[in-house]
């Protein structure tokens, strides 16, 4: 009975180390919201999502996120303020504002709002303002950007 006993130990034993290992955080964890002047994010210019998503291993699940870079792309843009429109060019209604922090990350786990398509402004710390004109549907800024066309960049 005990060799029994010990098989079946054995085998719960590692079937609990498969499903637990293979656990991703997924969005019940708090990944929070970037803050000006707060300098906790990471892995700048990277696809924040291919991490804080459903099935990705970071904290939380972002509905907007990326980096913001100056004109030259040779360093990040501090503090910026992303905020997000029904119109382009900064018209119609302003749906969302999300501060960026001090390494030039926005992030932000709420999406409320953000049906649809929508359309960004960027707005540097003293107060200089780039617009995105084509809506876009997906907060993973970072999946385009420093992608498949330039990075993002206000200066």
């Amino acid at each position: 009975m005990k060799l029994h006993q010990s098989i079946i130990l054995l085998f719960l034993g590692a079937f609990v180390e498969v499903i637990f290992s293979s656990c991703k955080h997924g969005c019940g964890g708090q990944g929070g919201t970037s803050a000006h002047n707060k300098e906790e994010s990471h892995n700048m210019g990277l696809n924040c999502m291919n991490c804080h998503s459903g099935t990705g291993e970071g904290q939380g699940c972002f509905a907007v996120a990326g980096t913001v870079y100056n004109q030259t792309f040779s360093k990040t843009k501090s503090n910026p303020t992303i905020q997000m429109y029904t119109q382009a060019d900064g018209k119609g209604d302003l749906i969302k504002i999300i501060d960026g922090d001090d390494l030039g990350n926005f992030y932000n786990e709420n999406s409320s709002g953000l049906t649809g398509s929508f359309y960004p402004v960027v707005v540097s710390s003293d107060g200089k303002v780039q617009k995105m004109l084509e809506p876009i549907s997906t907060g993973a800024c970072n999946s385009c950007h420093g992608v498949k066309t330039d990075k993002i960049w206000v200066d």
